[in-house]
């Protein structure tokens, strides 16, 4: 397996979400910081509907021409249900499908601009997602993968982000197909999928929740990767039960630390076991509180590279 393959592939996004202003200075500073991360193998970039301070695309020119990239659509995912509660390319309303399919083309421009930027083919994948909240049917997902992929996407990779499946019962973060479903579709596709620990552990409500998922998706043969986001329970600052990329427990030293993180170093053994012939392994967190300095938030995921590319990582 390629060298690149090993490194980790970080959301850096998440770490200036909650910045009030992030200017054309700011972004020059973080990308070139974020650049120098240890084992940085690759940026994964949001994609909003909703223009946002720290908007990636506002400040294109910033970002680092010699890595690559995985594309994001959740975040506008998310503020077109807040909109427009049946948009998804699993939705059975035939409005919010074609919205979704819209949303997909947006992103094969967007691909255009960023290879632009970098000179060569920097986009490795796109993640997609089986939206809407609780309304998501199977069908409509395979209808619309079917006809994302008439399109001409070169050599980049289309995968389903699995997020937390709708359950009776118990309030979602994003309430999506369950991955079985989605594991259908995409085997059948030829397709690939990524798991997030911290969405896998939302759904299930226990840490063993994410390890079977990753089975699941290996066993399907579409297991592409796996991004550690953690999960807390009565945590003062993280809360319980929140997708909010909380940081792993026991890990680093600053105030942004959790007290009750569900994602430990145990854990991370453990799911590392699993995706150890999985090329894409990645880490998403966003340290709080809000205020905390964007020095620090560097920091947080500094030392969180450290530890999980140090000895005795799988």
């Amino acid at each position: 397996m390629n060298p690149r393959e090993r490194l980790w592939w970080v959301g850096a996004y998440a770490l200036t979400a909650t910045l009030p202003s992030f200017s054309e200075q700011d972004a020059a500073g973080f990308y070139a910081d974020v650049r120098r991360l240890p084992s940085l193998g690759g940026l994964e970039l949001p994609v909003h509907r909703l223009e946002k301070a720290d908007d990636p695309w506002r400040h294109l020119h910033c970002l680092p021409r010699d890595i690559d990239y995985i594309l994001t659509p959740l975040p506008y995912v998310m503020q077109s249900l807040a909109l427009q509660p049946l948009f998804g390319l699993a939705s059975p309303d035939a409005e919010g499908r074609v919205a979704a399919l819209q949303l997909v083309e947006d992103i094969r421009i967007r691909i255009r601009r960023l290879e632009d930027h970098c000179g060569r083919a920097a986009v490795r994948a796109v993640e997609l997602h089986s939206a809407p909240t609780g309304k998501a049917k199977d069908a409509a997902l395979r209808q619309s993968l079917e006809e994302i992929l008439q399109k001409d996407w070169g050599t980049v990779e289309l995968w389903v982000e699995h997020c937390d499946a709708f359950r009776p019962g118990q309030t979602p973060a994003k309430g999506f197909l369950d991955i079985e479903a989605e594991l259908a579709i995409l085997r059948d596709l030829s397709l690939g999928m990524t798991i997030n620990w911290g969405r896998s552990v939302l759904e299930t409500r226990r840490p063993e929740g994410a390890l079977e998922h990753l089975q699941k998706a290996r066993e399907a043969g579409v297991l592409r990767g796996l991004f550690f986001s953690a999960v807390t329970v009565h945590d003062p600052v993280y809360g319980t039960w929140l997708d909010n990329h909380a940081p792993l427990q026991g890990v680093g030293q600053g105030s942004w630390q959790p007290q009750n993180s569900l994602l430990t170093g145990d854990q991370v053994q453990a799911a590392l076991q699993l995706i150890h012939d999985a090329p894409y392994r990645g880490l998403k967190i966003q340290p709080a509180p809000s205020t905390l300095p964007l020095a620090e938030r560097l920091a947080c995921v500094r030392q969180h590279l450290e530890f999980l590319s140090g000895p005795g990582m799988p």
